[in-house]
Parts: structure tokens; C-alpha cells; sequence
């Protein structure tokens, strides 16, 4: 069973890293840190599985590679980044702002069958597409041991 979750509470780590994360880009944001916003955004995810691996694919348009962030533990896909606001000029007017910008995060917690070393990311056309390799099935059917 695949469990996706928004956001996950109690972890002192957990806090500790997106605190981290929070002031490394707190001054790197276009717009000021105390206009009122929804805070950390989501961006849409697929999971989907099949036979041999498990693949989330996740739309993060307009944003650099090098803000994105990824991490596999126990199970727990953490995957986190940034866009930054676009400069439009210093006089400006929206009669629609729908676009979100600053911090990002999902934690999709996954089954606990995948092969940490064969875990694949890439990021083309504005969605990041991460392959996540199941380990062999080594439950039920036969295995032969031989004695020595």
C-alpha cells in the first residue's frame, strides 16, 4: 500500500531539515517572506506501480535543478525544492495569481520492497519522473540451499 502524505509531524530531524532549508532560501524568494502565502506548497504527484519498480512523477515546472532536493529512507520518498518567483519588473498589478512559488515538499511513503541503490531520477519538461527499482521477491516459492 502506498501512503502519500502532506505533511508529516514529530520528527525533530524532519523539523530540523526544513528549518534548515527554510533559511538557507528565506532571502532568496522574490516575494517578502512576510507576505501572507499558504507557506510550504504541494506540487501535483502520480504514483504509479507496476511489475518490476515503482515510478512518482512530479510537476515542478520553472524550477532549476539544482533546487530540488531528493532522499529515500525506510520506505519514506522526501522530495523537496523551491521555485522562485519570476522578476517581472518592480511595478506590477495581478488580477489572478494562481502560480505557487517558494518552498515545496512531499513525503510519499512507499512499501518497503525497493532496491535503495537502484533508485533513477530525471527532470525533463517540467516534470521530474523517479524510478524506484523493486528488490527481487525473495518470499514464497523455493530455494534451493546446498549443504557443505
Amino acid at each position: 500500500m502506498i501512503n502519500v502524505e502532506r505533511k508529516t509531524h514529530g520528527a525533530i530531524r524532519g523539523l530540523s531539515d526544513e528549518m534548515d532549508f527554510f533559511f538557507d532560501n528565506m532571502f532568496q524568494l522574490g516575494r517578502p517572506v512576510m507576505m501572507p502565502s499558504k507557506g510550504v506548497w504541494y506540487p501535483p504527484i502520480d504514483v504509479l506501480e507496476t511489475d518490476r519498480e515503482y515510478m512518482v512523477v512530479v510537476d515542478i515546472a520553472g524550477i532549476r535543478q539544482e533546487d530540488v532536493r531528493l532522499s529515500y529512507e525506510s520506505g519514506l520518498l522526501t522530495i523537496q525544492g523551491i521555485r522562485r518567483e519570476i522578476d517581472y519588473g518592480t511595478k506590477r498589478h495581478y488580477h489572478i495569481m494562481e502560480i505557487d512559488f517558494g518552498p515545496f515538499e512531499r513525503k510519499i511513503k512507499l512499501p518497503k520492497d525497493i532496491d535503495g541503490d537502484k533508485i533513477n531520477a530525471v527532470y525533463k519538461d517540467g516534470f521530474l519522473e523517479i524510478r524506484l527499482e523493486k528488490r527481487p521477491d525473495t518470499s514464497g516459492g523455493t530455494v534451493t540451499i546446498e549443504v557443505e
